[in-house]
C-alpha cells in the first residue's frame, strides 16, 4: 500500500514542481515539515489535506489521493509518476 508521503511526493513531482521549498511556501508549511511528510517522518493533518488538495495542480489527484481510485471521465486522475505495480 502506498503512503500518503509517497502519495504527496508522487504528485509534486508529476507537475514538475521539483522544487520542495517552492510547494512548501505554496502550502504555508516550511521545507522541512514538507519533507517529513514526504519521508513519512510525521503524518500530515486534515488541515494540510485539505489544503494540498486546493491546489489548482492537485486538485485532479483529490479521489487517488484518498481512495486509491480514478475517474478521468470526471478530469480525477493518478500522478503521471505513479505505478500501481510498485505498491501492491
Amino acid at each position: 500500500m502506498i503512503s500518503i508521503g509517497e502519495k504527496i511526493k508522487l504528485m509534486r513531482e508529476s507537475e514538475r514542481l521539483n522544487s520542495r521549498p517552492e510547494v512548501a511556501k505554496m502550502l504555508g508549511i516550511g521545507n522541512d515539515a514538507l519533507w517529513r511528510y514526504e519521508e513519512g517522518k510525521s503524518i500530515p493533518n486534515a488541515e494540510f489535506i485539505i489544503r494540498l488538495l486546493s491546489i489548482p495542480q492537485f486538485e485532479k489527484y483529490a479521489l487517488w489521493f484518498t481512495t486509491g481510485k480514478t475517474a478521468p471521465e470526471s478530469g480525477q486522475i493518478a500522478p503521471v509518476f505513479y505505478n500501481p505495480k510498485l505498491y501492491e
